[in-house]
């Protein structure tokens, strides 16, 4: 079973260095990167996300949204955003992520915070 990864990320240079850390680990991962919000909730429409990869700093409002729409709709999803922009803790837990990490964050560390969020998840066969 090929685990479906979602990245939102405005800066495409970020987002391909996201993907690329993805695809070293977890080589099998089908992975989409949108540059908005309503561009990856339309993506996860048409495959629904085991794992969200978001910067919300661009869009606070709809990132959010989308956050809680995934939460909503797949309650498996995990989230991890990746903060362009430093946010207080309280912004934290509005994002309602299971992992936040602020740019610039190593490719080693991301890679980190991506496995130990899939060990947590269900089923087994997406354990990296």
């Amino acid at each position: 079973m090929s685990i479906h990864v979602l990245i939102i990320d405005a800066d495409s240079g970020a987002a391909a260095t996201t993907c690329a850390v993805v695809q070293r680990r977890i080589p099998n991962a089908s992975i989409v990167c949108e540059a908005t919000p309503e561009r990856g909730w339309s993506s996860a429409q048409h495959t629904p996300p085991d794992l969200l990869l978001i910067d919300p700093a661009p869009y606070p409002s709809t990132g959010s949204l989308l956050i809680q729409l995934c939460h909503e709709w797949w309650p498996d999803i995990r989230v991890l955003v990746l903060a362009s922009a430093p946010v207080s803790s309280v912004r934290r837990q509005h994002f309602q992520a299971d992992a936040y990490l602020e740019k610039p964050a190593s490719p080693a560390r991301v890679l980190e915070a991506i496995v130990d969020l899939l060990q947590k998840s269900e089923p087994p066969s997406i354990r990296v």
